[in-house]
């Protein structure tokens, strides 16, 4: 499978499949699973922390279809595989996988465990905890005992991707998979864009539509092809000696 950078950042090209047969190797072997959509990389551009964390991840799966252009640019048949998509499909590959969460409001890890293991077979919780109060002696003390096979870190961008670099150094057997607010989805709390809308690559607007406060990030969205235009403009430019440096 090749890769593609956007904005500096390698992304993985390939079909859902080849990205998917990608994320389930490193099961057993640990590693970080980061899912960068055009707001998280445009971000990144000027976060410098998230840049880093980005680029030490294990991988990065495209979500958004944002991303389509500049990935067919590498393969035709490229596709993205949405955060709670590849999560479905990671807690599935396999039976007798523990799995770890941390993530939204109280409640909400243990409903989403629920949903996944009645489509998963024999899924066993490691820890279920929020993201707003939990301390993190508490998870780093249960990702220490436990060692889940996965853990689902569900805390939004930047947060996750700094998070999950600080903590595969507690669990090397263990997958981190930032999957920002999928678990909201699993439990039933926000519904998915229905299928329809997702065939027109539009489930970005329908997310809009029904949380408002996404709205902040449009702008973010229209700048994100100039953006990625000037970034390439901008490092394609001769050095002094006359060479040029090649970055996408």
């Amino acid at each position: 499978m090749s890769c593609c950078s956007i904005l500096g950042i390698p992304i993985e090209v390939g079909n859902r499949f080849k990205l998917f047969s990608k994320c389930a190797s490193l099961v057993g072997n640990g590693g970080v699973i980061c899912t960068p959509n055009p707001i998280i990389l445009s971000n990144s551009v000027e976060n410098a922390s998230l840049r880093r964390a980005l680029l030490a991840a294990d991988l990065c799966i495209p979500d958004g279809s944002g991303l389509l252009p500049f990935l067919r640019r590498v393969d035709r048949n490229a596709a993205t595989l949405p955060g709670i998509e590849l999560g479905k499909m990671l807690v599935n590959q396999k039976r007798d996988l523990t799995l770890g969460i941390v993530g939204a409001k109280q409640g909400i890890a243990e409903r989403a465990f629920s949903s996944l293991a009645s489509e998963a077979r024999d899924l066993r919780p490691a820890f279920l905890l929020n993201g707003y109060d939990t301390p993190l002696s508490v998870f780093l003390a249960a990702l220490e005992k436990e060692k889940p096979d996965l853990c689902f870190v569900c805390l939004g961008s930047p947060r996750q991707e700094l998070l999950m670099q600080a903590l595969r150094a507690y669990s090397k057997k263990t997958v981190f998979v930032g999957l920002g607010g999928s678990l909201d989805v699993y439990a039933g709390s926000i519904p998915r864009a229905p299928r329809a809308v997702r065939a027109l690559h539009l489930e970005w607007l329908y997310r809009m539509c029904r949380e408002p406060r996404r709205f902040r990030d449009l702008p973010i969205l229209l700048r994100f092809p100039f953006l990625c235009t000037k970034y390439r403009e901008e490092n394609n430019k001769p050095t002094k000696n006359g060479a040029v440096r090649r970055k996408n």
